[in-house]
């Protein structure tokens, strides 16, 4: 049975993934048109490039995130400091963590974003760059943004795993480990609460440390 879908060409285009995926220039045709091939591919809002895997441009996501943060800065000068925090949080660090849970992010790509929260912190709390702001955040009770990764990852895969969809269930125990899949479920609320473990942990190592006017 025929579907009868149709196809636009001009928001379809090619992208390569693997070993080779630099010798991808033989031109494809979608009926009576050719596809080009792209380096970057954006998939419901998440910028995709080319390369041996995979890859998530979080390029894209710090210019859109520092944008954001420009604007509302440049308009709240009559606020207080926690107010402006708010603001930041509320509009965006949303742009940090959206699908945040379902990427597969590098370590260098998660410390690039961390950089990033920690420069509105910075930013409003008037540190210089070369200061260290991770106790200060820690003694708000706030997380940094390596945490709240690790938060989301976990919720995501929690959610994935008891799904009442019987294909997403089977996916998620595939990609999982067997031999630790159900001990990591089973601790994995235990996890959640080691993000809070950690604020008390260097609140109480670093109080004496850190001044707050």
């Amino acid at each position: 049975m025929e579907l009868q879908l149709e196809f636009n060409c001009k928001k379809s285009c090619c992208i390569a993934f693997g070993a080779r995926y630099n010798d991808c220039h033989t031109s494809l045709q979608l009926g009576a048109q050719l596809l080009r091939w792209n380096s970057t591919v954006k998939y419901f809002g998440i910028v995709f490039s080319a390369g041996i895997s995979l890859n998530v441009d979080t390029d894209v996501i710090s210019r859109t995130f520092y944008a954001a943060c420009n604007g509302i800065y440049s308009r709240t000068s009559g606020l207080t400091d926690l107010t402006k925090l708010h603001l930041m949080e509320s509009y965006c660090l949303p742009l940090l963590t959206y699908a945040l849970g379902a990427l597969n992010l590098t370590s260098r790509q998660c410390n690039a974003l961390n950089v990033c929260w920690y420069s509105v912190y910075r930013r409003v709390f008037g540190f210089h760059r070369w200061e260290s702001v991770k106790c200060f955040i820690c003694g708000l009770g706030k997380l940094n943004f390596l945490h709240i990764h690790m938060q989301s990852v976990l919720r995501f895969f929690k959610k994935l795993y008891f799904s009442s969809n019987s294909v997403l269930e089977v996916l998620s125990k595939v990609s999982c480990n067997q031999k630790y899949c159900q001990q990591f479920l089973n601790e994995v609320d235990v996890a959640l609460d080691q993000c809070k473990w950690h604020i008390d942990k260097c609140l109480l190592r670093h109080f004496s440390d850190v001044a707050f006017t």
